[in-house]
């Protein structure tokens, strides 16, 4: 496709899942943005501005390692698309996972203070 675009086509959606779950990939560096397309959908005219990525939140107090908590600061930061529930059982790990999507025409944010 045109404007360093490609299409790839997976034929198992358990491929295409663990493919966009495991995301953001790089590429020397360089993020690679992906994209589901539906049947019916132009590709040609589909927006790469966003994508999802997963993020890590340190320095939680004892406790506060949960999906409400996890919710409120993925909505802070950007928009949450998933609470990371396998990574954040218990309230003794280190830091919780969420994932959200980011504007890629944005800069990121470093730190945060709720």
């Amino acid at each position: 496709m045109e404007n360093n675009k490609f299409m790839v086509q997976l034929f198992h959606n358990c491929n295409l899942e663990r493919i966009l779950e495991g995301s953001a990939w790089l590429l020397d560096t360089n993020m690679i943005i992906l994209k589901k397309v539906t049947v019916g959908e132009d590709q040609v005219v589909i927006l790469m501005t966003t994508t999802n990525i997963w993020v890590q939140v340190h320095q939680l107090p004892f406790g506060f390692v949960d999906t409400s908590v996890g919710a409120l600061v993925g909505r802070r930061i950007c928009m949450m698309v998933k609470y990371d529930d396998e990574n954040n059982y218990g309230p003794w790990w280190k830091y919780m996972k969420v994932r959200i999507e980011i504007d890629m025409e944005e800069l990121l944010k470093q730190d945060l203070v709720i």
